[in-house]
Order: structure tokens, then C-alpha cells, then sequence
């Protein structure tokens, strides 16, 4: 989960450190650093049931092809997610995933 330092990631394993710092350099930004998101703005990951569903199938299309969230009478827009297919490589995508999850 990304509530670990980059340095405990990588003590994990290659993947684990990879996914740390692609998660500090694309991901961080929105979902914060702990993955609390931002409330009622940006999602969290931590504790998603979206996220910790038992096939990341889902959670891989969203890294790869972006995704955007239908508008709240509270809010004029839905937020949006990025798609970072574009971006990363499979490996890098696949890294990221491992460790959000």
C-alpha cells in the first residue's frame, strides 16, 4: 500500500521499489502520498474496495486508459483520472498496481 516509504519498498523486492517510485512521481500528486486522496475531490485508494478487489483487471484498465466520474449535484464536474498507457511501460503499470495493492 503506498502508506510504505520508497526505502521499505524496496527492501520488498525490485517490483516493490519500482511501484513506490512511480507511485511518488505519477500518483502521489492526486492520491497523496499515504493514498487518502482528498476528500469529496480525489479518490483514495487506501482501503477502495475498487482497489483491493480480487481481480485487478479493473484497476489496470483505469492506470492504462484513464477514467471519468460522472458529476455530483455538489460538484459541477466528476473528476477525472488520467491515463498513463501512453506514459508507461506494461512493466511499469504492472509495478505501480503491485503496489498500490
Amino acid at each position: 500500500m503506498p502508506n510504505e516509504s520508497p526505502a521499505t519498498a524496496q527492501r520488498a523486492g525490485p517490483s516493490h521499489a519500482g511501484g513506490a517510485a512511480i507511485y511518488a512521481d505519477q500518483c502521489a500528486g492526486c492520491h497523496t502520498f499515504d493514498g487518502d486522496g482528498i476528500a469529496r475531490l480525489l479518490p483514495a485508494l487506501k482501503g477502495s474496495p475498487f482497489v483491493q478487489q480480487r481481480q485487478s483487471t479493473s484497476l489496470l484498465r483505469v492506470v492504462l486508459n484513464g477514467m471519468r466520474a460522472v458529476a455530483r449535484d455538489h460538484t459541477q464536474t466528476g473528476p477525472g483520472m488520467l491515463a498513463f498507457g501512453w506514459k508507461l511501460s506494461g512493466a511499469q503499470v504492472a509495478d505501480v498496481v503491485t503496489f498500490i495493492r
